[in-house]
């Protein structure tokens, strides 16, 4: 077949892969895949996709043959010289041609191939060849810094799309990259203009690039330079509507982390400004806010010991409990959620509880404790908002939650004594938080908070004087109710029962007023009766003295056929009794 004839027969088979029917595609794509695979056609196949005069439809079915064509060994090498220069003209046409008016896949099919022949032509290595790519990233740069604006998108989408769809070429040109990039910023800064749809493209871009200079050791300070205007942009970014381009800069400082984090240590104190920032930020969203608190997290698992050598950690431990510092959510029976819904999306709240735990998890117990106890001492004193005095409880009961080792006495009974504070605290909701900083202290510090039962148990007592007529006679137990309860049940069971017994008595004088019918509701019983089993299972012959006050409760409860609401009360009772009759059982 003649030249012409061919050429003529691809624009054809080109045009028929448009066609509605889906044989006539399959057929002409099968035709230009197989029968249709000369140099002379590869060619053709190039100018289709460099003509403007032809349909973008038609054109984009160019690309995808000439992407599945590049992409096979020796295609481009079996073009003569003549050849390979009439493609490079139809591609750079292609690449200068394109107007943000054209649709994405266009735009990704152009610069999808000519970043396919730009890395074919760095395997060639002959000046001629560096020479043409160097065309491409020059028109590239000429867009990014050009003054119009949309010479200025379509230059960022350029950027990011050699990146995505070519990494292994644009590996080579990433000094050339970082040019681009710091230039095109310093040109928008200077216009106050940082945050804008073409950055955040060069930003995406960028993003992308990041994992190749971990195979580029002596490009990696390109990088690290370009950590300020990451930083720069961040910030802008966060201040625009427009969520997902906010989030950018995060992303850069995670994949940053990922892949390269020694390169963050020299700029490191200011990423963590920033960071501090746009998390305190209130005026900000709080995904925003959610993400700049992530960004700190990340940092903490990478470079806690940089933060501290920094002096820097009382700095992120003081922001995470202002974030804490809020007024809480209250529950169905207006009580606090202190750490908010476990079920509600992330949140400045709970992101911050999370890094407060990470911290003392990743710390040395007891240092780390005493910085805690330093920097929280001052906000329990009662001159301090009510909302203060709770978020620093919190803060010191998230600690505790985290430590991996077991916790000193001198700090363990500043931590308990801190507890004490809040329980006498003016401000129920202030005793609320210091009761439940007690229940995860409880459970998280064993087995050392064992020995300091002398200061715990009369916490529980004051818990039990503190309930008003109101909440004995609630209809329903309340979160911070059971909470207590459960959480007097488990410290008592990691107790020696000869630890217990200097306490018992008091003990049981609550319970015994908690299980009175008159001035308690049923709930409040149950529970009652629940921690009175328990203490009998575990104190055993020490609790003879208290069997026949208990009888006393029970055994009308146990002989009563009652209704259905009191059902799980008259249980409770039987489940007491049994306790107590193995008690009078035990020897001594």
């Amino acid at each position: 077949m003649a030249d012409e004839e061919n050429r003529t027969q691809v624009v054809r088979l080109l045009g028929d892969m448009m066609n509605a029917h889906s044989d006539v595609v399959r057929q002409s794509t099968e035709e230009l895949t197989s029968l249709y695979t000369d140099p002379d056609s590869t060619v053709q196949v190039c100018m289709v996709l460099g003509n403007v005069g032809k349909l973008p439809a038609m054109r984009k079915c160019a690309g995808h043959i000439l992407k599945n064509r590049l992409g096979q060994p020796d295609v481009w090498k079996n073009l003569l010289p003549n050849q390979q220069k009439e493609a490079q003209d139809a591609l750079l046409g292609a690449f200068k041609s394109l107007t943000m008016n054209d649709d994405e896949n266009l735009q990704l099919t152009v610069v999808r191939n000519v970043g396919l022949v730009m890395g074919l032509l760095l395997d060639a290595g002959n000046a001629e060849a560096a020479a043409w790519n160097d065309l491409i990233i020059d028109h590239v740069e000429e867009l990014c810094v050009s003054s119009d604006k949309l010479s200025q998108l379509l230059g960022a989408i350029c950027f990011k799309l050699l990146v995505k769809t070519s990494p292994d070429m644009f590996e080579k040109y990433l000094v050339r990259a970082k040019n681009i990039f710091v230039r095109t910023l310093e040109l928008a800064k200077e216009q106050g203009e940082l945050a804008t749809p073409a950055t955040e493209h060069l930003l995406s871009g960028w993003h992308m690039a990041i994992p190749l200079f971990s195979r580029r050791p002596c490009d990696q300070e390109e990088l690290a330079a370009t950590l300020p205007l990451i930083m720069q942009m961040t910030h802008a970014f966060a201040y625009q509507p427009n969520p997902k381009r906010s989030c950018r800069g995060f992303d850069v400082l995670a994949k940053l982390n990922k892949h390269l984090p020694e390169l963050m240590w020299p700029q490191l104190k200011l990423v963590l400004d920033e960071l501090f920032l746009l998390a305190s930020d209130t005026n900000l969203g709080d995904e925003i806010r959610v993400q700049a608190i992530m960004a700190l997290r990340n940092c903490v698992r990478s470079k806690r010991r940089h933060i501290i050598r920094l002096k820097m950690m009382d700095k992120l431990l003081m922001t995470l409990y202002r974030l804490m510092a809020i007024k809480p959510a209250l529950d169905a029976d207006g009580e606090e959620l202190y750490l908010g819904d476990t079920q509600e999306a992330q949140s400045p709240l709970s992101e911050a509880a999370q890094t407060v735990i990470l911290v003392a998890a990743e710390s040395d117990t007891n240092r780390v404790a005493l910085r805690a106890l330093r920097l929280m001492q001052p906000q329990l004193e009662q001159q301090q908002s009510a909302v203060h005095r709770v978020a620093a409880q919190l803060f010191l009961a998230l600690m505790a939650k985290g430590f991996t080792d077991l916790l000193a006495d001198a700090p363990l009974r500043s931590f308990i004594s801190a507890v004490e504070t809040g329980i006498r605290d003016v401000e129920p909701m202030v005793r609320r938080s210091a009761h439940f900083a007690l229940s995860i202290m409880a459970e998280n510090l064993q087995p050392e908070i064992t020995v300091m039962a002398p200061k715990v148990l009369p916490l529980f007592c004051e818990f039990f004087d503190q309930m008003t007529p109101e909440q004995r006679i609630a209809d329903h137990e309340t979160e911070s109710q059971t909470r207590m309860f459960c959480t007097l049940e488990i410290y008592c069971e990691s107790l020696r029962r000869e630890a217990l017994q200097p306490h018992l008595g008091e003990l049981m004088k609550r319970l015994m007023g908690a299980l009175q019918p008159d001035n308690n509701s049923i709930s409040l019983r149950q529970l009652a009766l629940s921690a009175v089993a328990s203490l009998g299972k575990i104190s055993k012959d020490l609790f003879r003295p208290h069997f026949d006050e208990v009888l006393a409760i029970t055994l009308p409860l146990v002989r009563e056929k009652p209704p259905e609401e009191r059902m799980l009360l008259r249980t409770q009772a039987i489940q007491a009794q049994k306790a107590h009759m193995v008690s009078s059982l035990s020897k001594s």
